[in-house]
């Protein structure tokens, strides 16, 4: 799968997982390629415990009607071996490899096959 900014017609990653499960959450990219992102669904936070590598983390809503993530907040560099936290109301995380996108607050991503 691709994430796809819409916004500002660009592909974001091209190598996307969907976590469809408690444990994919958990596990997240810890034992993933550089290279892949990954799709949580999570109310709490996130950690990047025994990862290898830096993430940019992007916090989402998602619009049913229009079937798009809207950007809410963006966290770049989140290093290994830490926990990030944000407001619960948002629902919906992409983990990248931290990378220099060009992602703003607000832009329209979408998840393509």
């Amino acid at each position: 799968m691709q994430l796809y900014n819409y916004s500002q017609d660009k592909i974001l990653n091209k190598h996307l997982k969907i976590a469809n499960s408690v444990m994919d959450n958990i596990k997240g990219l810890i034992f993933a390629k550089p290279n892949q992102s990954l799709l949580i669904k999570t109310r709490w936070g996130i950690h990047t415990f025994m990862m290898k590598f830096a993430l940019t983390v992007l916090i989402c809503t998602f619009d049913k009607k229009q079937k798009f993530f809207k950007v809410k907040k963006i966290k770049k560099n989140l290093k290994p071996w830490r926990i990030f936290f944000y407001n619960i109301r948002y629902a919906y995380i992409f983990e990248l490899p931290d990378q220099k996108y060009a992602v703003k607050i607000g832009d329209r991503l979408i998840v393509k096959n």
